[in-house]
């Protein structure tokens, strides 16, 4: 598991294993620099084992997705903590709130990973997602590796309209099939109300097509009267066997209008 012990101005990235079953866990193993404004850790398991903890660090300078890999079941990790961690791609962050009419919620820029443990002609690859205004609005991009040190350009995986807002993705890569798949939150039907789309790739991320899985826009401030600054924004995507999506996200949809927890395929 990873996490992030919050600090006033700093924080920094942790993980722990436990050997049973999560009743018992390790000592914390701090895997970034204390020195950095971090938000979420990632993690991610390979083919091999090897365990890919990584993360997003957004300040004070240089904002970047970076990584580190355990070979030996998360008991030591490389590069080690005293030099720069492997670098997946240069980030710019997404504007928190998106410049959008009465958003007012936060928008963090946290990394995902997921890595292809399948029999498929991908397997072995390591994926990272995250949310980022590279292009002047927020969108989703995907980098890509074969073994988590050399990693593609990142690339967008939404076809979304130019200048929406698309943001949380979370990935999951079937260990059946290989089959790629990322839900994130979007404004494209009319510029406020969100829906939960999935990018899906069954061709190791070489393409992608996208299709929305709410059946019901949602306004991220429910029925409150002012705009909200949280609107739940943990969401997550498994794959369950064959090859089928497993999807939850929060949402305000009609009739109540309060937020509540949902689940797609």
């Amino acid at each position: 598991m990873g996490y992030t012990p919050l600090a006033t101005t700093f924080s920094a990235i942790f993980s722990q294993r436990s050997l049973t079953q999560g009743l018992n866990w390790e000592a914390p193993d701090r895997q970034s620099s204390p020195r950095g404004i971090h938000d979420r850790a990632a993690l991610a398991v390979g083919f091999n084992g090897e365990v890919y903890a990584g993360y997003i660090i957004t300040g004070p300078a240089s904002p970047s997705a970076l990584l580190r890999i355990s070979y030996d079941g998360g008991i030591n990790y490389q590069p080690s903590i005293e030099r720069q961690s492997t670098f997946i791609a240069s980030v710019v962050p997404s504007p928190s709130p998106l410049p959008v009419p009465n958003y007012q919620f936060r928008v963090q820029t946290n990394l995902n990973l997921a890595a292809d443990i399948s029999n498929g002609p991908f397997s072995g690859t390591v994926y990272a997602v995250w949310n980022d205004a590279r292009n002047g609005y927020t969108d989703v991009f995907l980098s890509e590796s074969p073994d988590g040190l050399l990693w593609s350009d990142p690339v967008s995986i939404t076809s979304a309209p130019v200048g929406t807002q698309n943001f949380f993705p979370s990935i999951a890569v079937s260990p059946y099939t290989g089959t790629i798949r990322v839900i994130y939150y979007s404004n494209q039907i009319d510029g406020f109300l969100l829906d939960v789309y999935v990018a899906e790739s069954f061709n190791g991320g070489a393409t992608f097509t996208n299709r929305r899985l709410t059946t019901t826009s949602f306004n991220p401030n429910g029925i409150s009267p002012v705009p909200t600054v949280l609107i739940g924004d943990y969401i997550t995507a498994q794959t369950t066997a064959p090859d089928n999506l497993a999807a939850v996200w929060m949402a305000t949809t009609l009739p109540t209008g309060k937020l509540d927890v949902y689940f797609g395929t």
